[in-house]
């Protein structure tokens, strides 16, 4: 691929991710979508595939990012604030 070449699109990205990728741009001082193209260029590197545990019998997926873990603590919160 030539490093001159980009595409404009127009994507829906979830809010903590734009204001995740948002940080890293300015502290690396690049634009959102150098930032965004980075991230998604390393994820895409061979050997990065999603690596899977079981835990009684569910598959387990590794926490990323600034996700929150789900505890049940977690879901009480969840159900609470749907009230």
């Amino acid at each position: 691929m030539r490093d001159d070449y980009f595409m404009r699109t127009t994507i829906d990205i979830d809010d903590d991710m734009i204001r995740a990728a948002k940080a890293v741009a300015r502290q690396r001082r690049i634009t959102l979508g150098q930032a965004v193209s980075a991230q998604l260029r390393k994820s895409f590197q061979p050997g990065n595939d999603v690596q899977t545990e079981s835990y009684r019998g569910f598959k387990v997926l590794p926490r990323r990012g600034l996700a929150e873990p789900i505890t049940s603590e977690f879901i009480n919160r969840l159900r609470d604030e749907a009230e």
